[in-house]
């Protein structure tokens, strides 16, 4: 009887751990969700508002092509943007030093610097014109 008990206790603690272990999943999923939601609003609300809008990676490079963006600076169709330095078409310094402080802000913020962000900034197009976009 006495192993039985045991046996019983030993189940009821794993079961316990267990629902703990799920809980604790299920609050990293909902979190992250809620996360996806919030910055996909952010990005649809900067796309009715901006000229452009790109995700760059830690190094200020396009992670992925932007026809709008290739659109704008002129590029011949077929030139994918992906993998190029934003900073390459800045013109002015002074939009330089503004792309540089948006992509060294503090990490801990912003859902980990990962939310987006509107930048006005004078680029260069491919025929050598500047062109301000947001």
């Amino acid at each position: 009887v006495i192993g039985e008990l045991c046996g019983l206790i030993a189940k009821l603690c794993l079961l316990q751990a267990a629902e703990i272990s799920l809980v604790h999943i299920a609050k990293q999923e909902v979190r992250a969700k809620f996360g996806q939601c919030q910055e996909g609003a952010v990005s649809s609300l900067l796309g009715m508002m901006c000229d452009a809008v790109v995700d760059l990676d830690e190094h200020a490079r396009l992670k992925k092509h932007s026809p709008k963006l290739s659109g704008l600076l002129i590029h011949r169709e077929g030139k994918s943007l992906e993998g190029d330095r934003l900073d390459a078409y800045v013109q002015v310094c002074e939009d330089m030093g503004r792309l540089e402080a948006l992509m060294s802000r503090d990490p801990g913020s912003d859902f980990g610097g990962m939310m987006p962000s509107m930048l006005t900034v004078r680029l260069r197009d491919s025929l050598g014109g500047s062109l301000k976009v947001a």
